[in-house]
């Protein structure tokens, strides 16, 4: 009788904030092609003077990666967590990166409280959700959608906190 494979429960929410809950809890350091992918990112450069003066394993230990499946079951991908000259004053540092073999692409950087994957999906690859609220009483929501390349922005709203 031949087994039928019941899909694995993959976390859609990434966020940082609840450690007992967080996706990232059980989260893995990168590896060297993930990880060279990252340090070549518009972020690393900008922070290339803290970075050049740390060991290779003390940048891996900077990010905390967690696989999924954003196109196809038989391709992983990788939703990747930053921290210290790789994450934000007020907000988490998010990548998106899809691995093809021994090469490394990040598909997308966007930064927030939380990362949410979609059911919803574009070019076949599940859309993304960012949330982020500032101490100014606001919330924004941006929406990316894959255009065969890259994830892009395609809405941004933005939203009064009700008072409580």
């Amino acid at each position: 009788m031949a087994q039928t494979k019941h899909p694995v429960h993959e976390p859609t929410v990434f966020s940082a904030e609840d450690e007992d809950t967080s996706a990232f809890r059980n989260a893995l350091p990168p590896s060297n092609v993930v990880l060279d992918a990252l340090l070549k990112t518009t972020e690393a450069q900008q922070s290339a003077d803290e970075l050049q003066k740390m060991g290779r394993e003390e940048q891996r230990k900077l990010f905390q990666v967690v696989p999924v499946h954003l196109s196809r079951p038989d391709e992983v991908d990788w939703i990747v967590l930053g921290s210290g000259p790789m994450g934000g004053a007020d907000n988490e540092w998010y990548w998106v990166v899809r691995q093809v073999g021994k090469r490394a692409e990040v598909l997308l950087f966007a930064n927030g409280l939380a990362l949410n994957v979609l059911r919803s999906r574009t070019n076949g690859y599940k859309d993304i959700e960012t949330l982020w609220a500032g101490n100014l009483g606001y919330e924004v929501d941006r929406y990316f959608h894959y255009d065969g390349t890259r994830y892009k922005l395609v809405r941004e709203h933005t939203s009064k906190l009700q008072s409580q």
